[in-house]
């Protein structure tokens, strides 16, 4: 599962790609990609509703043109993991739209238009 993972994730070539997954030293590590933001790891460096607020604003000023996020029952995912990814598909859902889901990832593509969420 693991490398199929990797390799899915090794394989795109998308401009502004980011990647949400359970595991992200050794993603970066098999597949050298590592997100252009301002935490390597979101999940232990976002702990606040501002931090993820933060977070998500530092997304959006990358303009990424397709978000990965690692599927709900990923054998790398652990409970509380989970629960932050679901908080980052709610954050990211008014602009960007789940358009299929491959190789443990769900891939997250742009909508026109809608506001960029704002911290509860």
């Amino acid at each position: 599962y693991l490398r199929r993972h990797a390799e899915l994730l090794r394989s795109i070539d998308a401009p502004r790609m980011v990647y949400f997954t359970g595991t992200p030293f050794i993603m970066a590590v098999m597949t050298r990609k590592v997100n252009d933001l301002t935490v390597f790891d979101p999940f232990g460096e976002t702990w606040t509703a501002a931090q993820l607020h933060d977070l998500m604003q530092d997304i959006l000023a990358k303009n990424p043109t397709l978000i990965l996020i690692e599927v709900n029952g990923s054998p790398l995912l652990n409970a509380p993991r989970q629960q932050f990814l679901q908080r980052v598909r709610e954050a990211i859902s008014s602009r960007f739209s789940l358009t299929r889901t491959e190789d443990g990832f769900e891939f997250w593509m742009p909508r026109s238009g809608n506001p960029w969420p704002q911290p509860s």
